[in-house]
């Protein structure tokens, strides 16, 4: 009797060991992930995160026969988003799942219950809204569960803030940022580019003759157009690059680090790209080009006096908007020229505050 009392209380001081390192894992993953990210960034946080718990609550099961999904709701049908090795292909359950797995998640997200065995499926909610679902292809034991549920739920409210932050940050149309994150994003760049005295530039990106598309092929084959040179534009550029659609046929890009000469090899893929882009009309495809304005911050600053006050917000605003500026004159150069083309703006120098060109 003494020896089963001592395997229990084993046992027992086994399965609270666990829930300790469970939750102190979810405290510290939480405090992560709170802060708002992009969306690829995000699912590949919480997966990791997802692993390191399961890992813990399923001492037996290495991570390599852990199978780990989080599945996200997107206007009321499931779409698989991210498995341990990151972002999935986007589609509906039935194409990337197979039908058994699929039938045990949509019995959950029916009955809004977790399903515990024989996998695990973790519905997300908030109140009565379905965010996004776990699924482990394991069953995890009952002391574990309390500690996964917790971490479900902060997950939930996660998954809701970043649904606002793509809300707010990208439109829809394009999938590119929209202009109030774009701008905010250009003067933290510009602060970030004095600081390390790297350059910065960017490019503003007009569609050459969108009136016509508009008005031959109807709006919606111009809205596809625009959404076209959103894709473009995203694969053209690095993973730190920033692209926002700046209005009406209008993107913008920023590129952190990039020279002149570097915008300028960016500026001609697009060009390239751009120019093979096609969208169909009433008497066949309709060729897409565009016109490119760059202008160039270069990496050397002045150097501020020691103890002397740091520079105000609205000195790295104010040079953010000449940068615009000069991209957006850059850009009207090469229209009034006929377009499909780039120019390049002469290098912007640091002004010392006193020195700040007007708005």
């Amino acid at each position: 009797a003494s020896a089963v009392s001592e395997r229990a209380l084993a046992g027992a001081l086994e399965s609270l060991e666990r829930v300790r390192r469970a939750q102190r894992l979810i405290l510290q993953a939480t405090a992560s992930l709170y802060p708002l990210h992009e969306p690829a960034a995000f699912q590949a946080s919480v997966v990791r995160a997802l692993l390191g718990l399961v890992e813990v609550l399923t001492a037996d099961v290495g991570q390599a026969q852990i199978q780990a999904l989080l599945l996200r709701v997107d206007e009321g049908e499931i779409w698989a988003c991210s498995d341990a090795h990151g972002p999935m292909a986007r589609g509906p359950l039935s194409e990337v799942l197979p039908p058994e797995t699929c039938a045990q998640i949509e019995a959950s997200v029916q009955s809004r219950q977790p399903l515990w065995a024989p996998t695990t499926v973790l519905p997300l909610l908030v109140g009565e809204h379905l965010q996004g679902v776990i699924y482990l292809n394991l069953t995890v034991a009952p002391d574990g569960r309390q500690s996964l549920q917790l971490f479900g739920n902060q997950l939930a409210l996660m998954m809701r803030n970043a649904q606002l932050f793509e809300m707010a940050a990208f439109d829809p149309l394009t999938g590119v940022h929209a202009r109030g994150f774009f701008d905010q994003w250009l003067v933290r760049e510009v602060m970030g580019a004095f600081r390390a005295r790297h350059p910065i530039s960017l490019l503003m990106i007009d569609l050459d003759g969108m009136k016509k598309v508009n008005d031959v092929a109807g709006h919606l084959r111009g809205d596809e157009a625009l959404a076209k040179v959103g894709r473009i534009l995203t694969n053209a550029t690095r993973e730190h690059d920033i692209v926002g659609r700046y209005g009406g046929d209008e993107f913008a890009l920023i590129l952190p680090r990039e020279t002149g000469a570097g915008a300028a090899e960016v500026a001609s893929r697009i060009l390239q790209e751009v120019g093979v882009a096609q969208v169909a009309g009433p008497s066949g495809p309709i060729p897409l080009c565009c016109s490119v304005g760059a202008a160039t911050l270069d990496a050397e600053g002045f150097e501020l006096k020691s103890g002397g006050p740091a520079l105000a917000v609205s000195y790295f605003s104010s040079l953010a908007q000449r940068l615009v500026a000069v991209a957006d004159g850059a850009l009207y150069v090469v229209k009034h020229a006929g377009g499909n083309g780039l120019h390049q703006a002469d290098t912007l120098t640091w002004p010392r505050p006193e020195q700040q060109p007007a708005k």
